[in-house]
């Protein structure tokens, strides 16, 4: 796997994203997470969020599938955000939780579509969006 084919952002849990019952991360939190590294991913292409809200359009989730293959418990973590699918109204990311050791804890499979936030309806990703994760040959 090549290094522009993803992004990578450290995340540290601390005691306070540990539930106290089950003694790992409850999945909420993992959802935050993958949330936060896409964020992430964003704004390190240029596309932040905060660009397409002063523009009108908002970056909605429509689908999230989570596998949970291990717990995640205090300590550092890498969120992976795989180079997006896009297509002509959605967008796919895969994404994962790894241990600093590389072991896999999450993975994910993330939809999401931009929205007209005064229509209320889905729109093609703004050009400016799809240049942004376009490969360099």
């Amino acid at each position: 796997m090549h290094s522009e084919e993803y992004f990578s952002t450290e995340i540290d849990v601390t005691d306070a994203e540990v539930d106290p019952i089950y003694h790992h991360v409850h999945h909420a939190s993992v959802v935050e997470f993958l949330e936060l590294a896409r964020l992430r991913m964003f704004e390190s292409k240029g596309v932040a969020q905060s660009s397409w809200i002063d523009q009108g359009l908002l970056i909605v989730v429509t689908r999230l599938q989570v596998q949970f293959r291990g717990e995640l418990h205090k300590g550092s973590y890498q969120v992976l955000c795989f180079l997006p699918e896009i297509h002509s109204r959605k967008i796919l990311i895969g994404q994962g939780i790894a241990s600093t050791d590389g072991q896999l804890a999450v993975e994910a499979q993330v939809e999401l579509m931009f929205m007209d936030a005064n229509k209320r309806t889905v729109v093609t990703p703004p050009r400016r969006f799809i240049e942004a994760f376009l490969r360099v040959q």
